[in-house]
């Protein structure tokens, strides 16, 4: 008989996770053990001694994914965080990736991108609520 449980567990998640994991595996070679292939790569910009943004992201598989982009208010409109975007391009260039990708909310960034070249290929709507998420991409 098979029953279902809805249930906090992390021994079962891992479990869930590790057969999934050996599935691909078996399926695409390159996949390798995927935490080994994950490099992280961040930029930062300062002011002196002063840290007023950055790109947080890494490199997995083909593309670089930034995670995060900040720049602080005041140094706003003054293309630090366009200037953080090419160092993040540049970076995927040498590493011969096929380009960078994202998420952000219609509330943030998404004008700012869209002029930096990136284009939008999915978006989820109310998520979360009353919020669009847009992913975007942008090939080099």
């Amino acid at each position: 008989m098979i029953t279902f449980k809805c249930e906090t567990n992390k021994e079962l998640e891992k479990e869930i996770k590790n057969r999934l994991r050996e599935f691909n595996n078996s399926q695409r070679e390159w996949l390798g053990n995927r935490a080994d292939k994950i490099k992280n790569k961040s930029f930062f910009a300062f002011d002196g001694d002063k840290l007023i943004g950055g790109a947080v992201g890494y490199m997995e598989y083909n593309w670089y994914y930034l995670d995060l982009l900040f720049v602080e208010g005041a140094y706003r409109k003054q293309k630090i965080g366009s200037r953080l975007l090419s160092q993040v391009e540049d970076y995927a260039r040498k590493e011969k990736l096929t380009g960078v990708r994202m998420e952000t909310w219609d509330f943030q960034a998404l004008g700012f991108y869209k002029s930096n070249g990136y284009e939008i290929f999915g978006k989820i709507e109310d998520c979360p609520p009353g919020t669009t998420e847009y992913h975007l991409k942008k090939v080099l």
